[in-house]
């Protein structure tokens, strides 16, 4: 059986990545203050797991960080807070536990598509809400590592709520006793078709549930899921600490997790994923970018050492110091190019005192580069080109 298994805590980790590459990268909020929409395409990749619609999981842990204030906006981008360093501090399990409470609140984007042609529905936050509390309801019946079908539980769903995304005695005061019949009858198919939706989607990648990749999908409700549930009264307890497999390609696989964990990886690593299971890629950007946040290549060889399983790969050691030198220095500078008609011109040009002034550089036979002091370029470009023409050695087109 092919079934689909995000890692323990999964909604937390990417909530982790985004909050650490929200921090280390420029991101500016778009027109309605919200993730640009192309930095929610790339981020996509780096989801833990391969979603339907990563987009929707992105936007509901941005909201959530936007709703405990773990960021905002400053200097044009977006930037964590105070209240991230909290937030990063607290068990994996726990952060879990507040996004899954968001999800139920709020939803994900899409995630209503299947019901979007049923007769009268209208996705209103409340009833939405209520039904997501009637799926984890039933989901704490369930025994754990034990495998459902999807149809089962909403006729189990069904045997106790019906329509529990609307209310019969709504449906007829919309349509009528003969238009609500009627509707009803197709009713079951599409709230059924919404129950696998997010059973395959959000509740997977909450890791509530696994799921099978089949014609009639199959569900199992697991040891995470029977916490965050109510099934258990506490949550799974890890068997060992935090646990790094690293290869000298600079691939690290985490095999046991904690938040500070993750979130010390993301900084100096980029998020990503290979045959379906996460992994953070250790590159030149990413050490780079590390050294300008302030992590230097001692930093991320401690972090390494502290949680390799079998040690570092030599050749991965001298990448990351390698990687990890003082940047080269810029200096960026106004320039203005004068283009002269012959080469005799830009001869003149250099060797013109009123030029000489403007560290001129020889760009080719005919190009000659004059660099422009701070202030208003503009005019500062005008006033040379006056200056030039008034010299009577040279003509220029108004």
């Amino acid at each position: 059986r092919r079934h689909v298994a995000a890692p323990p805590w999964a909604a937390a980790w990417d909530l982790l990545n985004l909050l650490r590459t929200l921090e280390l990268h420029d991101v500016p909020p778009n027109s309605r203050g919200e993730l640009p929409e192309g930095f929610v395409s790339s981020f996509g990749s780096s989801l833990t797991r391969r979603l339907d619609d990563p987009a929707g999981a992105i936007r509901l842990c941005f909201a959530l960080a936007r709703d405990l204030s773990l960021v905002a906006v400053g200097e044009g981008s977006f930037r964590t807070t105070s209240r991230a360093e909290r937030w990063v501090r607290a068990e994996l399990h726990a952060q879990s536990r507040r996004i899954a409470e968001w999800w139920v609140e709020r939803g994900a984007e899409g995630e209503h598509e299947p019901m979007r042609g049923a007769a009268g529905f209208r996705p209103d936050l409340e009833t939405m809400s209520s039904a997501r509390r009637v799926i984890l309801e039933r989901l704490a019946d369930c025994e754990p590592c034990r495998w459902y079908s999807a149809r089962d539980l909403a006729e189990r769903i069904r045997s106790s709520r019906p329509h529990i995304l609307r209310p019969q005695n709504r449906l007829v005061r919309e349509l009528g006793m003969t238009g609500a019949r009627e509707a009803l009858g197709d009713w079951p198919d599409a709230e059924g078709a919404w129950i696998a939706r997010v059973l395959a989607g959000p509740l997977t990648w909450l890791h509530i549930v696994e799921t099978t990749q089949e014609s009639e999908p199959l569900f199992s409700l697991t040891a995470d899921g029977a916490w965050l549930v109510g099934r258990v009264g506490r949550p799974p307890v890890p068997s060992s600490g935090p646990r790094l497999a690293l290869d000298a390609e600079g691939r690290v696989r985490v095999q046991a997790a904690t938040s500070e964990l993750i979130w010390s990886l993301a900084g100096f690593a980029r998020p990503a994923r290979a045959n379906g299971r996460p992994l953070y890629l250790i590159d030149r950007r990413s050490v780079a970018r590390a050294r300008r946040a302030g992590i230097g290549p001692s930093s991320i060889i401690q972090c390494l050492q502290t949680h390799a399983e079998n040690g570092l790969p030599r050749g991965l050691v001298r990448q990351v110091h390698e990687w990890g030198r003082e940047p080269h220095r810029l200096s960026v500078s106004r320039a203005l190019v004068v283009r002269c008609e012959t080469e005799a011109g830009a001869d003149e040009l250099l060797g013109s005192p009123i030029a000489r002034g403007y560290s001129p550089e020889r760009l080719d036979a005919a190009r000659v580069l004059l660099t422009l002091p701070d202030g208003d370029a503009e005019r500062e470009a005008q006033a040379l080109l006056r200056r030039l023409v008034r010299s009577g050695l040279f003509a220029a087109d108004r």
